[in-house]
């Protein structure tokens, strides 16, 4: 019988898009993605579905929000054994809003897995992590833009 091994993990890359729309709209734009499944105590357990080499990925993730500051995500179901992320909201004096994203990959599995991780599967999840931010940044600034609550600097009447 093999030991139980212990998770180890590896960063992912720490990625911020500033977004010409204020902190209170960014949040409620990324908080919105993916399919509500449940109600838990402090968050939500949402579906996700991204598309990676010419198939789709799911994942079940929980889901926690602190408006407007922060939402964090913890896999429950999906390809990775471990996925821990974060995507933080700052309010900049402009109106504008830094959104960083930062997080982790992990397994129990042996050399070959964590090296598969670090070498294959991290460059690949960073890209698709800066693809959806990028996608927030411009669902936000078309949102501010035509937004009677928010505004963003260049969409003031």
């Amino acid at each position: 019988m093999r030991p139980a091994s212990r998770l180890r993990t590896i960063a992912l890359k720490r990625q911020t898009v500033n977004v010409d729309a204020p902190a209170g709209l960014v949040f409620e734009v990324v908080a919105s993605a993916g399919k509500k499944i449940r109600d838990i105590e402090g968050g939500t357990v949402v579906e996700f579905e991204s598309v990676w080499r010419g198939r789709v990925v799911r994942t079940v993730e929980e889901v926690l929000l602190d408006p407007p500051s922060e939402i964090r995500y913890r896999w429950l179901e999906g390809p990775l054994e471990h996925v821990e992320e974060r995507i933080g909201f700052t309010e900049r004096s402009d109106g504008t809003t830094s959104m960083t994203y930062s997080g982790e990959i992990g397994t129990s599995d042996g050399i070959g897995t964590r090296l598969r991780l670090l070498m294959l599967v991290r460059p690949a999840f960073n890209r698709l992590v800066l693809e959806h931010l990028e996608q927030g940044k411009q669902v936000a600034e078309k949102r501010a833009h035509r937004s009677h609550v928010y505004r963003s600097r260049t969409g003031e009447l």
